[in-house]
């Protein structure tokens, strides 16, 4: 069964590769997503998406093999007080667990190719960097506990925020529904 964008929406926004893949449905888009995502697959598309996810997996591998390695570069408030202001950027490319980086790479990877076709690589790059930057800041100015965090989820919050502004603008959204596109809050 070959899936079709939302209604009123423009075919050409998203890429044949995220609604149609071998065998179709979610497994085989997603199937044809993570062949992308392999440098030694033919089907090999070097995105930024791709090389976010890749750069997250990476890291997170590390975690796994280097004892103490996520310690050197999660938020730390108290580092952060006395000069560790790289904590506030090497967060983004920490993950506390499995199911962390398993949420937020797929979050990435469904989202991150229509967001970064929305708004070219460059202010991609510069949205998910900057509010991965903007949550870490967020949290050291105003967790009074001073805990420890990392993820990529404010990254991902922002580069959803980013697509709803951009969609509220365009009034023409898949992601919102009508009904709140319409009210008085937008």
């Amino acid at each position: 069964r070959r899936l079709t964008p939302p209604r009123g929406m423009d075919p050409s926004f998203f890429s044949r590769r995220f609604y149609q893949g071998p065998g179709g449905g979610v497994i085989g888009r997603m199937g044809t997503y993570l062949k992308s995502l392999n440098p030694l697959s033919k089907e090999f598309v070097p995105s930024l998406t791709n090389i976010l996810i890749l750069t997250n997996v990476f890291f997170y591998l590390l975690q796994q093999i280097v004892p103490g390695f996520q310690h050197l570069g999660m938020r730390n408030s108290a580092a952060i007080a006395h000069g560790d202001w790289h904590r506030l950027f090497t967060p983004i490319f920490l993950h506390g667990g499995f199911l962390h980086i398993l949420v937020n790479t797929f979050t990435l990877a469904t989202q991150g190719p229509i967001i970064q076709r929305l708004f070219g690589n460059i202010r991609f790059l510069v949205i998910y960097l900057a509010a991965g930057w903007a949550g870490n800041v967020n949290g050291f100015l105003n967790d009074p506990r001073h805990a420890n965090s990392l993820g990529a989820s404010g990254a991902l919050f922002g580069l959803l925020g980013a697509m709803l502004v951009y969609a509220n603008r365009e009034k023409a959204s898949p992601i919102i529904p009508s009904f709140i596109s319409q009210s008085s809050i937008w």
